[in-house]
């Protein structure tokens, strides 16, 4: 089941790109207190979205899902590993893989 999560990212930043049916796993970050969605970008580093509004149906640490949306500048700097991107998450639709 698709379900249409389309939100407008209230402190997200430039727009940088959008994905679509793009794999990925969801996490929960303390630290910032929002889940997110981790896609690999490459072999050590990944795509880190946190996503602006999530479905309580998809808070699950680890699930795997297929979604697409519109990636935006993140509006805090983290360093945490070399490879990794982060952005502000702004889902459109959402599904269990």
């Amino acid at each position: 089941m698709t379900i249409d999560l389309s939100s407008h990212c209230a402190d997200a930043g430039a727009f940088a790109k959008r994905v679509e049916n793009v794999n990925g796993r969801v996490f929960y970050d303390p630290t910032e207190t929002k889940y997110m969605i981790l896609v690999p970008n490459s072999l050590d580093g990944n795509d880190v979205g946190f996503a602006c509004s999530l479905d309580p149906e998809f808070q699950r640490e680890g699930l795997p899902i297929k979604f697409s949306g519109r990636y935006h500048a993140y509006s805090k700097a983290l360093k945490r590993f070399a490879g990794d991107q982060f952005y502000s998450l702004s889902i459109e639709t959402i599904s269990p893989r």
